[in-house]
């Protein structure tokens, strides 16, 4: 169930949150003037509060005193007043072993873990801070936030394309007529092929990259293409011994430009 435990300053480098940064750098400030107690996490009208659990360490056993709304109505129930060995999940058993190794050394672990949902398992980053109080630890405070998966597959999916993608913010003048566009991400793909890097100056514009995209005609289309609402458009031309074909997406305020050869397939398969 857990995947990629962090402990001490690897917490700061492996960290997805920035708020997961931010706890564990108060916790290190704090733990080494030794004036570090709960409410130095609780404060009232934190951000973070709403996600935040607390647990009372009674002898071998932990005990829920806080859970902050966000993260009730994320698991879907009020864990308030029981001890975790009442809850008889995966989850519960697995977390309960990493809750005994923080008591035990009285140091910050951040971990990666799925829960349970009614389809598929949600995905968390979760740091777990010890309280001491009278040289023991006597209570841990958790803090966990949802991972966003859809970022890091979307990002993969991105950089590892063998087509081409740019994706660029339109200029407009002031007839409202799309006339170029600023790159704003570009794969390695295209970056390769248009040689980004002989450009000097950022942002990047489109036109800059050469005649597919140096021609008023295109920029009139996609104008058109927005305006009565169609998402995508078809360029053909050439680049050079190799023609290519060049989709255009429209994506809210952004253009998705998605360029391959014509002998390749339009669509990925997965066989």
């Amino acid at each position: 169930m857990l995947n990629r435990v962090s402990y001490g300053d690897d917490i700061l480098k492996d960290a997805k949150s920035s708020t997961v940064k931010a706890l564990f750098i108060r916790w290190k400030t704090l733990a080494q003037l030794k004036n570090l107690t709960l409410s130095d996490f609780l404060e009232a009208g934190s951000k973070h509060l709403e996600r935040c659990v607390v647990l009372l360490i009674l002898g071998d056993d932990y005990s829920f005193v806080y859970q902050g709304a966000e993260y009730r109505e994320a698991i879907g129930a009020d864990i308030g007043g029981k001890f975790i060995s009442e809850i008889d999940t995966r989850v519960a058993r697995d977390m309960r072993k990493v809750y005994d190794q923080v008591r035990e050394t009285g140091m910050p672990v951040r971990l990666i873990f799925a829960s349970e949902s009614a389809t598929f398992a949600i995905g968390w980053e979760r740091l777990i801070i010890p309280i001491v109080i009278g040289g023991e630890v006597r209570m841990l405070l958790t803090y966990s936030e949802p991972l966003n998966t859809a970022n890091d597959v979307h990002r993969y999916l991105f950089d590892s394309s063998p087509h081409m993608l740019i994706v660029a913010l339109p200029i407009s003048n002031y007839e409202n007529e799309i006339v170029d566009a600023d790159i704003i991400s570009i794969n390695p793909a295209a970056v390769h092929f248009f040689r980004t890097e002989r450009f000097s100056e950022r942002p990047i514009a489109l036109r800059g990259l050469g005649p597919w995209f140096d021609q008023d005609a295109i920029w009139r289309i996609l104008t058109g293409a927005t305006e009565t609402g169609h998402r995508e458009h078809v360029l053909d031309g050439d680049g050079g011994e190799r023609g290519y074909r060049c989709i255009v997406v429209k994506l809210d305020y952004l253009l998705l430009f998605r360029i391959f050869p014509l002998d390749a397939p339009e669509r990925f398969n997965v066989d």
